[in-house]
């Protein structure tokens, strides 16, 4: 449990800019995880496996820019994401994945409820640099996030509401 007032937890991560890798596994961060990794512009490599953060707070860290580094994010240099065992809605799942493009490898496995069609979809859009993909548990995904129709449609052109709207903040 990071128990640090949500300043003190800014000036500590503020000394860890040049970070490349960053491990959190298990650990609990109720607040201030979105202005903890702000500052992390040059990471590459973020493990989130079994985090217990508020998924607005992760989503918000990733998506803000960084003034001092040119409007850099956290999620610009980053290239292997490991969400495993993550717990995220769907909206801020897709907030998270959007901001990420430049991503190898995601690891997704067992993420609970945040991984849906539209987020798979975004996925596929999206992360176009992706190597590995790693979806293993994900439950709530079906033939439409995979192929973008029902399969047991007649008229394959059956068309969404664009997923992508779904995600913007």
């Amino acid at each position: 449990l990071m128990d640090y007032q949500q300043e003190r937890m800014t000036e500590i991560f503020k000394n860890f800019e040049n970070l490349r890798v960053l491990k959190l596994k298990g650990l609990s961060i109720p607040m201030g995880f979105d202005e903890c990794i702000g500052p992390l512009v040059d990471l590459e490599t973020l493990d989130l496996t079994y985090l217990d953060a508020p998924c607005k707070r992760v989503a918000d860290g990733f998506v803000k820019t960084n003034e001092e580094q040119k409007g850099k994010t956290c999620a610009t240099s980053l290239r292997n994401l490991n969400m495993s065992e993550y717990n995220s809605t769907p909206m801020q799942m897709g907030r998270i994945l959007s901001v990420a493009v430049n991503l190898r490898v995601l690891n997704l496995s067992n993420a609970k409820n945040g991984v849906t069609d539209n987020v798979l979809r975004l996925i596929c859009c999206r992360l176009t640099n992706l190597t590995h993909l790693n979806l293993d548990g994900c439950k709530r995904l079906t033939n439409w996030g995979f192929v973008g129709h029902d399969s047991g449609s007649e008229d394959t052109k059956v068309q969404r509401s664009s997923f992508e709207d779904e995600f913007e903040a």
